[in-house]
């Protein structure tokens, strides 16, 4: 007898239960079937990166989603919601790259000494690929040094090699661009990589010419949402069309040469890097261009480090409140730009006597870069922070005990919260978006913390931290956090440590040698006699 869902309660119950139990176990054959493609997926990518390649193959790629395809045919199923999920699954194999499974986590156990760390402060990171780009794509000779070179701007450089820049890079500090034409993208397909700063510098600078040209990139682009790109574009007399027909995201194609609007108004939806991009490329636009970012004020921070790069190469650029613009005109390049401190990572170091004791000092930290307000807040917060002689040197105050603000950047949302934990008070972290309020709430459960969750933030409460398990880190910052929070609970386990490798790649050596943060000097060779020569006589 069939018994309709529903119908009566003991029944209801159990096909209830028996539906609930089918797929429960339909969901661990799915996960555990993932996790083996993930690994090969992982394996395939290492592998390709290992010979210098791609870490996509894209033959491999296109024969999989004709499968996908083929069977969501079968299955009815809707094909843009699969290939979204297609290429969701794929952006596992690509962790796996970076990532290491839970028996194999990153263990940080640092020493307890104070630290005695003396260094340069590390560059910022988003003005350094403002600089490399405005040279590439006027042709003008120009040197980046000290740098950090990360993977971002290591793709940078491949994509703007692509348009015509003649850019490269020398160790792990320096970077060149050498004399040139210019950037030329008319008919190009341009490969940006995966960082959406990288593909809208770009984009923003192709919209200044006529024509036609294609920009591909890896699995995070062929998510990007170009919905509101596309809102906006047709302002700027262009079209950014997806190639894809069943995805918004890379690769697509882009079509400009129609007429530009001297003003534009950015939607809320827009991203800061949209933002940047346009607004850097402002200058090459027959009209200039002026940015209304009322609607999106996370781009405030960025804009203000674009306004200032190209005042700096001597263009007419200016942020007045929330409306950007930039006059057209030619830049003058600088043959070695002033690179500041990075604010967000130089935040991470300086708040390190907070938790090790000891001091940092950060060389060539100029003094206006000293009185910001995420070092003021540090100051506030516990930081003894000198500026002498062109360095910042941080050492332990106190411990925090006042609400722990440090603005609206995301980075530095995971050291607030570890900076409430080092309190012996209750403090409140104010949290301003829902994506930050996520990963900072897992962070906290990681580490057992006391908290209780307010409209606007975490209230963190004294806690006796512990620690199970591993845990894959959300972000570069969060990694940061672990480390420093690991001088009050030792023995946390990251199972992504590459993710912040990717980012500022000597992190981990600076973590690993502590308390002076400097590598050991390699022993020099053992001197060897050479060898006496013998003849040795052959035939006769």
């Amino acid at each position: 007898m069939t018994t309709e869902y529903g119908k009566n309660k003991p029944s209801g119950q159990d096909i209830r239960k028996e539906r609930f139990d089918e797929l429960l176990d339909l969901d661990a054959r799915i996960l555990r079937l993932l996790v083996q493609r993930s690994r090969l997926l992982g394996k395939e990518a290492s592998w390709r990166k290992a010979k210098g390649k791609a870490r996509i193959d894209a033959a491999l790629e296109k024969a999989l989603w004709a499968e996908w395809e083929q069977a969501g045919r079968q299955g009815d199923l809707p094909p843009r919601l699969l290939r979204q999920l297609f290429n969701h699954v794929n952006l596992f194999g690509q962790d796996d790259v970076k990532g290491r499974r839970r028996a194999d986590a990153y263990m940080l156990a640092p020493r307890r000494e104070p630290v005695d760390v003396n260094m340069v402060a590390p560059r910022c990171l988003r003005r350094t690929r403002l600089w490399l780009t405005l040279a590439a794509a006027t042709g003008k000779p120009l040197t980046l040094y000290p740098i950090i070179l990360n993977d971002p701007f290591i793709e940078l450089v491949k994509t703007l090699n692509q348009a015509g820049g003649n850019a490269s890079w020398t160790g792990d500090d320096q970077a060149d661009v050498q004399k040139g034409p210019g950037l030329e993208f008319e008919g190009r397909l341009l490969f940006a990589g995966d960082d959406p700063l990288n593909f809208y510098l770009l984009l923003g600078l192709a919209l200044g010419e006529a024509g036609r040209m294609k920009f591909s990139g890896g699995p995070g682009l062929k998510l990007l949402d170009l919905s509101t790109v596309n809102a906006v574009l047709p302002r700027l007399g262009a079209r950014l069309v997806p190639l894809n027909p069943h995805g918004d995201g890379l690769p697509a194609r882009l079509e400009c040469g129609g007429e530009m609007a001297a003003k534009i108004r950015l939607p809320e939806s827009a991203s800061p890097e949209l933002a940047i991009g346009l607004a850097f490329a402002g200058w090459t636009y027959e009209r200039g261009l002026v940015l209304d970012v009322s609607q999106c004020p996370e781009a405030l921070p960025g804009l203000t480090e674009v306004v200032e790069v190209l005042t700096d190469a001597g263009l007419d650029a200016a942020l007045d409140g929330d409306v950007f613009s930039v006059k057209h005109g030619t830049p003058v390049i600088p043959e070695q730009p002033d690179l500041p401190p990075d604010e967000v990572l130089s935040a991470y170091l300086l708040a390190l006597p907070l938790f090790a004791d000891g001091k940092v000092s950060l060389d060539r930290f100029p003094a206006q870069h000293s009185v910001t307000e995420t070092v003021n807040a540090l100051a506030r917060y516990g930081a003894d922070l000198q500026h002498e002689d062109g360095r910042l040197v941080s050492s332990a105050l106190k411990l925090p005990d006042t609400n722990v603000d440090l603005g609206d950047n995301s980075g530095l949302v995971p050291l607030a919260l570890v900076l409430a934990l080092r309190s012996r008070r209750e403090l409140f972290v104010p949290i301003r978006n829902d994506a930050d309020m996520d990963t900072a709430v897992q962070f906290l459960n990681h580490l057992n913390a006391s908290y209780s969750m307010q409209e606007d933030g975490l209230l963190v409460a004294p806690s006796q931290l512990r620690w199970d398990g591993s845990w894959a880190s959300p972000s570069p910052y969060f990694c940061l956090a672990s480390a420093l929070v690991s001088f009050l609970r030792p023995g946390i386990a990251i199972e992504n440590p590459g993710m912040l490798t990717a980012l500022w790649p000597q992190f981990w050596n600076l973590f690993n040698t502590l308390p002076t943060g400097r590598m050991k000097p390699k022993a020099p060779e053992p001197e060897h006699d050479a060898p006496k020569r013998r003849r040795i006589k052959i035939g006769k």
